[in-house]
């Protein structure tokens, strides 16, 4: 929650590429990933470049909580209907 919620703020987030953040994280638009401290350091300049903006709309639009609830009703609709989920 924590990437969706600086996003949200208008702040870049640069992660190590794990988990969930691959699937939030939009490079150049949402934040950057880096491996190294070498490679966080070198994007921290890219990611104050990045639109405020942008990153409080896909925030807003793609995880909120009417987003959410559509999303978990489709869900239980599938698994009540026997489709693979």
């Amino acid at each position: 929650m924590i990437p969706i919620e600086a996003n949200a703020c208008g702040t870049p987030i640069i992660a190590y590429p794990q988990g969930s953040l691959e699937e939030y994280i939009v490079e150049g638009k949402t934040g950057y990933f880096a491996k190294t401290i070498e490679e966080f350091v070198a994007k921290i300049p890219l990611a104050l470049e990045l639109d405020p903006q942008h990153m409080h709309k896909y925030a807003a639009e793609g995880f909120s909580m009417e987003r959410a609830a559509k999303d978990y009703v489709a869900m239980y609709k599938r698994i009540i209907d026997g489709e693979e989920w």
